[in-house]
């Protein structure tokens, strides 16, 4: 993954809903829209608390808004994260 350039559909998902990104940043309580513009040029990344609003106004998931760093990090973790049925027989989840 790029951390120069953060790929995202931010400006896709805000332009389907005909928003601007004056108004994406009132929403969000943003005097001016230079922090949306950061984000869609994938120049910086929302905090998490603006991303799950984000969310919220674009009616859609933080994977959808960055698919490719969610593919990426999929990828890297590969392997690393063990399935239910492997944490069940260590005991490590318990469902009741």
């Amino acid at each position: 993954m790029n951390q120069d350039n953060i790929t995202n559909n931010l400006k896709s998902f805000r332009k389907k809903l005909g928003l601007r990104q004056i108004d994406v940043a009132a929403m969000l309580g943003h005097a001016s829209s230079d922090r949306i513009s950061h984000w869609e040029k994938g120049m910086s990344v929302p905090s998490l608390v603006n991303l799950f609003k984000l969310t919220v106004i674009y009616k859609t998931s933080p994977q959808e808004l960055y698919d490719e760093m969610h593919a990426s990090i999929v990828r890297d973790l590969q392997g690393w994260v063990p399935s239910i049925e492997e944490c069940r027989g260590n005991k490590l989840l318990s469902i009741e």
